[in-house]
Formats: C-alpha cells, sequence, structure tokens
C-alpha cells in the first residue's frame, strides 16, 4: 500500500478559488516557505495567510479595462419656425475609473450647416462613475417641403476609451405637408387663319423645398383632336421656389363648325407634391359670329373714321416645339411616370406644329366679344454672377434682371431664386418692391412690370465648401406670359476650397518616460480664421505615442504640440499633425520622433585591496562520542568555535572554544562531545576583525546629469546620508569615489539623480 499524502487545507482553498497560473505560484512559493529549516510555526501561519489575501485580491480585482464608448443615432422633428434641439446620446459600455474625453464634430450629409442645422463641435467629458453624456445640436425651422435630411456626428481622439462606433446619424425629420397642384381653365376664340395657343396655369399652393414634377395629358371633350386642337402630353417641372408654370395646347384655326367646342387637360402622377384640382377645361368658341358681328359694327361707324382692318396684327411667333422639349425628359424615381418607348414617336406629335408654328395669337381668360384676343405680357429673366471663380468663404453677387417684351403691363411680378446647398445668404437689394428670405429660398416681389421696363435685384453670398455650384432663378405673374421658356435662368460658379497651411515641423528626440517639450508650428487659412482650424494628430507607432497622447495647445496661428510617450517604451514613431478646416480641406506636415532608452547608471563597489575570505570548517568527522573539527588557521590569528542546537529563530550561538593559531599557517583540530544531543551545528569566527578596508565607488556618468552617492549603514531604520555629489560632467566619463566603513560591520550604497 502506497504512502498517502495529506494535503494541508490551504491547498484545498487554492485549487478551489485561484487560476491555475496564481495556483501554481502559490504552490511553489508556500512550499519553498514550509520547507526552509528555520522557518517557525507563528511565521508559517501568517505567510500562509498573506498569500491566500493576495489570491483573493487577484480573484476579486482583476485587470481593469478601459470602456467602450459609442454615439447612437438620434432624429428629431424640425417645426415650422425657431429652433430644435436634437440630442445625440454618447455611452460607455462601463463606469470608467479614470475620466474620459473624446472630441466631436458635426459633418454634413444632406442637411447642411447653415441652413438646415447649426454646426457643434467640442469635447464630451465622462467623470468617472458617469456613463452617458449628450451632444445637442440645433436644428433650424421651416415651412418647406424638402423631406428627411441627415448630417453626422463623428468622435475622434478617445482618452481612456476605446472606440466601437466613432459616429452618428442624425436625423431631420420633415413635418410640412406637400403643396397642392391646380390647374385654371380657359376659355379662347378660334382663329379663322392662325393656331391660337390655349396656355393653361399650373399653381402650386406653397413654394416647396424640392424638386416637382408632374405629366399633363389633353383629352378630347366635344372638340377632338386632330381636328380642333393638337395633342399634348408632357412632364412639367417646378425648381425648387417655383409656384407658378405655363402649359401650351395648339388650336386648329378654321375647324369648328358648332359655336362652341371643349376639351380637357388632365393632371397625373405628381412627385413631391398632391393635385387639388387635376382637370381643366379649354373652350373653343367659334369666331364666325364673332366677325359677323364686328363686321356689323363697322358699318355703321360714321364716315370720319377710319375702317379698321379685320386683320389681326402680325405677332411674334410661339416656338412651342422648343417650349415643349425644354421640359425635363426624366423625372425623380419616387413615382412611376408614363414615358414613350426609347426611338418612338413623342407623345406630343411634333411634325404637326410645324404648320402651326406661324404668328400665334394667345388666348385670355374670359375673351370678350368685344375686343379681339390680346398677347399680354412677355417676362424674360436673366441671371448673371459677378464672377466665375470664387474663393470659399468668399462674398459672391448674383444680379437678376427682369424685362417686359410684351404690349401689357405684368402685375404681381415675383422672382424666387434657391441658393446651392453649399451656399449661405449675406444680403440683398432690389430696385423696386421687396424681398423675403426663408432657409435658402429668396423671394422677390416686384409689384407691376410695365411694358417695355425691366427691374434688377442683386443677391449676396457666400459658399461654405468647394466645387461647383449652380444658381437658378424663375419669375412669375399674374398675367399671362406670352412666351414662357425664357423665365428662368441659371448661373453656374466655381467656389474653389484654399486648403490649410500648417508649417514644417522638424524631428524631435525625447527620453523614455519624458514628454517633449512643446513643439511650436503655425497653421494659416485663406477663409477660416485659425482659431477655427481642428488639429488633431496620428501616430504610426501607437504602442510607442498612443493618439491620445496628443496634447495641442495655443491660440490663432501659432500653436504648439506635446507628444507624451507611453511608459517605459523606446524607439522611433511618424508623427502627423493635421489641420482640418470648416469646409472639410486639410494639411498635413510629418515629421520623425525618436525615444531614446533612459540611461541607468549602475553603481559599482570594489575594495581598494584583497580581502580575505571568511573562516570555515573544512573537515568533520566522527570518532565514538566525540566530533573532531578542522579548518586551515591564519598565522597570529585568533579563532572562537561557536556550537548551535537549533536553527530557529530564537536560538542563541555559544561559545566553545577559543584558538590562537601559531604563527605559520597550518590546520587546526577541535574535539566536541556530543553524547546525547539529536543536532548540533557549528560555525568558525575570527575573534579580531582586521581594519575594515576602503571601497571603491565607480559609476559611468553621462554628459549635462548630477549625480549623488548615498549611503546607509542599516536596511531597517536606518536612513540614506549623502556622501558626496557630483557635478555635471561635459562628456561621458567614469567616476570613481572612496569611501571607508571604519567601525562598521556593514555598510550600503546607492546612486540617485536628480
Amino acid at each position: 500500500m502506497k504512502n498517502s499524502v495529506v494535503r494541508p487545507p490551504w491547498r484545498y482553498w487554492v485549487e478551489k478559488n485561484c487560476g491555475n497560473r496564481t495556483r501554481s505560484l502559490l504552490t511553489r512559493t508556500v512550499f519553498g516557505i514550509v520547507a526552509a529549516p528555520n522557518f517557525s510555526q507563528n511565521s508559517r501561519s501568517l505567510r500562509i495567510a498573506l498569500l491566500l489575501l493576495l489570491c483573493l485580491v487577484n480573484r476579486i480585482a482583476p485587470a481593469q479595462t478601459p470602456p467602450f464608448l459609442q454615439a447612437k443615432d438620434a432624429a428629431v422633428v424640425e417645426g415650422n419656425s425657431g429652433t430644435t434641439n436634437l440630442v445625440l446620446a454618447l455611452t460607455l459600455s462601463k463606469p470608467a475609473s479614470e475620466t474620459v474625453m473624446v472630441d466631436y464634430a458635426t459633418r454634413d450629409a444632406s442637411a447642411v450647416a447653415g441652413t438646415d442645422y447649426s454646426a457643434a463641435f467640442g469635447v464630451a467629458i465622462f467623470p468617472p462613475g458617469i456613463t452617458k453624456q449628450e451632444v445637442l445640436v440645433s436644428v433650424n425651422g421651416d415651412v418647406l417641403s424638402e423631406g428627411d435630411e441627415t448630417f453626422w456626428l463623428m468622435l475622434t481622439n478617445a482618452v481612456n476609451a476605446s472606440l466601437v462606433r466613432d459616429h452618428a446619424i442624425g436625423t431631420i425629420l420633415d413635418d410640412d405637408s406637400s403643396p397642392a397642384l391646380s390647374i385654371n381653365d380657359v376659355t379662347l376664340v378660334e382663329d379663322y387663319s392662325e393656331t391660337t395657343n390655349a396656355i393653361f396655369n399650373v399653381s402650386l399652393s406653397a413654394v416647396s423645398g424640392q424638386t416637382i414634377t408632374v405629366d399633363y395629358i389633353t383629352a378630347n371633350g366635344s372638340a377632338l383632336a386632330g381636328s380642333q386642337f393638337v395633342p399634348v402630353s408632357d412632364v412639367l417641372t417646378f425648381v425648387p421656389g417655383a409656384t407658378r408654370q405655363t402649359l401650351a395646347v395648339p388650336v386648329t384655326s378654321g375647324s369648328m363648325s358648332d359655336a362652341a367646342a371643349t376639351f380637357s387637360v388632365n393632371l397625373l402622377n405628381p412627385v413631391n407634391a398632391t393635385i387639388a384640382r387635376n382637370r381643366a377645361t379649354a373652350t373653343i368658341i367659334n369666331d364666325g359670329p364673332l366677325r359677323t358681328l364686328l363686321a356689323n359694327r363697322h358699318g355703321n361707324q360714321s364716315p370720319s373714321r377710319n375702317a379698321e382692318s379685320l386683320t389681326p396684327p402680325e405677332k411674334p411667333s410661339l416656338d412651342l416645339a422648343r417650349a415643349l422639349s425644354a421640359f425635363p425628359a426624366e423625372k425623380s424615381n419616387l413615382r412611376s411616370v408614363v414615358r414613350p418607348v426609347a426611338g418612338t414617336e413623342p407623345r406630343t406629335n411634333i411634325s404637326r406644329l410645324q404648320a402651326a408654328l406661324k404668328p400665334t395669337r394667345s388666348s385670355v381668360p374670359n375673351n370678350s366679344f368685344d375686343v379681339l384676343p390680346r398677347q399680354g405680357a412677355d417676362l424674360s429673366l436673366g441671371l448673371f454672377a459677378s464672377t466665375n471663380f470664387v474663393h470659399v468663404e468668399q462674398p459672391l453677387t448674383f444680379v437678376v434682371a427682369v424685362t417686359n417684351h410684351g404690349p401689357e403691363s405684368a402685375s404681381a411680378v415675383f422672382v424666387t431664386n434657391r441658393l446651392p446647398r453649399s451656399a449661405t445668404f449675406l444680403s440683398a437689394v432690389t430696385s423696386q418692391g421687396t424681398f423675403n428670405q426663408v432657409n435658402d429660398i429668396i423671394t422677390f416681389s416686384l409689384g407691376d412690370l410695365p411694358s417695355g421696363s425691366h427691374a434688377t435685384a442683386s443677391i449676396r453670398l457666400k459658399f461654405s465648401a468647394g466645387g461647383s455650384a449652380t444658381n437658378i432663378a424663375q419669375v412669375t405673374s399674374v398675367a399671362v406670359n406670352a412666351v414662357p421658356t425664357n423665365n428662368s435662368s441659371s448661373a453656374v460658379v466655381l467656389a474653389i476650397n484654399d486648403l490649410p497651411k500648417i508649417s514644417t515641423i522638424l524631428g524631435q528626440v525625447t527620453r523614455e518616460n519624458v514628454p517633449t517639450t512643446p513643439i511650436p508650428f503655425v497653421v494659416t487659412d485663406t477663409e477660416t480664421p485659425a482659431n477655427d482650424l481642428i488639429l488633431f494628430g496620428t501616430s504610426s507607432n501607437t504602442n510607442l505615442v498612443p493618439d491620445e497622447n496628443f496634447i495641442f495647445s495655443g491660440i490663432s496661428s501659432n500653436r504648439t504640440l506635446i507628444l507624451i510617450p507611453a511608459p517605459n517604451r523606446a524607439g522611433a514613431a511618424e508623427i502627423s499633425v493635421t489641420a482640418l478646416d470648416s469646409e472639410g480641406g486639410e494639411a498635413s506636415s510629418v515629421f520623425n520622433l525618436t525615444v531614446s532608452p533612459t540611461f541607468r547608471a549602475t553603481l559599482r563597489i570594489e575594495p581598494t585591496e584583497s580581502v580575505s575570505p571568511p573562516p570555515k570548517i573544512d573537515r568533520i568527522e566522527r570518532a565514538g562520542e566525540l566530533l573532531k573539527l578542522y579548518f586551515n588557521a591564519e598565522p597570529g590569528q585568533s579563532y572562537a568555535v561557536e556550537s548551535c542546537d537549533s536553527l530557529s529563530f530564537d536560538a542563541s550561538w555559544q561559545t566553545l572554544t577559543n584558538i590562537i593559531a601559531p604563527t605559520t599557517p597550518s590546520v587546526l583540530e577541535f574535539l566536541d562531545a556530543i553524547a546525547g544531543r539529536y543536532q548540533r551545528f557549528y560555525r568558525l569566527r575570527v575573534s579580531t576583525q582586521p581594519s575594515a578596508p576602503r571601497m571603491n565607488l565607480s559609476f559611468d556618468a553621462m554628459p549635462g546629469q548630477a549625480y549623488t552617492i548615498e549611503y546607509c549603514d542599516s536596511l531597517g531604520a536606518g536612513s540614506w546620508q549623502a556622501l558626496t555629489n557630483i557635478a555635471p560632467v561635459s562628456t561621458q566619463s567614469t567616476v570613481t569615489v572612496s569611501d571607508s566603513s571604519e567601525g562598521q560591520p556593514q555598510r550600503f550604497y546607492r546612486l540617485r539623480s536628480p
């Protein structure tokens, strides 16, 4: 039967509650302590308790890991006026023991800063124990139907936390109802010799911030397509800010047999709008009775009046083919729209219009039998930029010119201008009337514009981002416009974003565990004030210099950077410092950082002369109840032989005999009776110690570094004393200092550098 090994209780606790590595370490340590021959029972219990406590601490308090930091998406309804706060939450996965910081900044997506929301940037701070912070972004309310819009919240430079989601999407929910489309009825007199256009006005109930399209198509009534009118179908487009458009249907001359006939125009498939009135009726009145009535009136005129010619005056022709082709052939994919198959004839038979494109007569609602139809107003609009190239954040002026070429006055003239998405409105002036701004829609109310007169308006703005931008303006009025194709105009400009500039930064050197001195550099930007530039840095070796260990300071163009190496790390890294302007332009300066290992001077201690080794018992032999002890004696030296029956801490050594060696080297013998003793330990001491030798203390000193050598005669309650101070040396050299510990059985030394 094998001998069983009884495990002490502490072994069972360690195996149950500690990990493998800790269990192995504790087991080896405890066995090493217990196995020591001079280990007392009280000390053993105390040390085991301390080791078990260490294991318990290791189990309860594992190494701390930084919390995870993330940004969460949010949405808010924009409202019709004022501002509303959109709250974006930043959360930690657990409370942190240190302060957590992270930079945040908004970036445009479909929403534009300054128009749809106010840009925000700063630093979010989580004090220890706090796991949630909020970023407030101000959203601007409006009454424009423009769809939901989004922007980004970006997180960078997290300190004491790990970024697991570095962005959040802020959604601005549009709560404005879509405007409604309406089309008006038309009444016109058929011309016996000329094609007459039936002009329909299509209007929106409110201004929209989106492009609106609607299909239209003619339908037979008592008037038949191809006989009394030319069938038309196409798409009508309203640019953002426009509230009125016109469409024309040619009415064939001399085709009427009845007194009146009707046909209709239907609206369908609206995009970004609803339809309030989808059908309009055109009434064509036969001009035969009208001509008879006019002939009779001319026959009754007095001879003194000149007879009026029944031949209508020549009027400008309406290039209907060009007008119809000006409408967009494609539209938003929000709704399905019927389109002719590629390669087939268009729905409007343009070939039949060629013969009709002669001087035409525009229709006037509520035509009277007392007069012939009139032409009305003819408004044209021109849009011009003061320059085709402009720097970002620099002012630019657009000039709008409206002219009435028609024979009649135009009343209630409005010009609408929607600014490009990257533009910011500064000011506007007009030669007559007033203007109103709602976000990026500028509306000029010019009032009446007599025949042959013109009015001008100017808009001053700036661009916040580089790239091509198109500005579109449109003119409308209450009066029928004879030539609607020249009612809008556009101008394209190129906004140039000058990138920031950052000065060259020279390579830097620092020592291990020592931050760099402030590194100066200069940042400038043509459009963005230097104070508004965002600075951030990156390291090619984040183990040496983590990205969060960049400390920027300074104001305006003069900035500084302090780099903090990771603890106890040495090596090299490529450091990049980047300046970011408000338009997203950036510039970087790259330099090398070298972290030199800290030189740790080592103090070397050597005696100035050789020292005799301590005496020792060379051989022990047993002779019955006696033990013989042999040792080599130095000439003239006195020795004391001591014994002890236990090696416990409270045991004491007893002198058995004192021996004086002869004048010549010899081997001395000593006999000791051990009858009845279980064990006995021996040692040999020199009774008279020689004078303590002098010690040489030396070390390698670094240039420019001061040192102090200190000593202490006891590591217990003793205190360290300065032995000597060494001034800085100019070159690396070896420094040697001597010391004597006369009268001291022991002495300890150490080297310190302030």
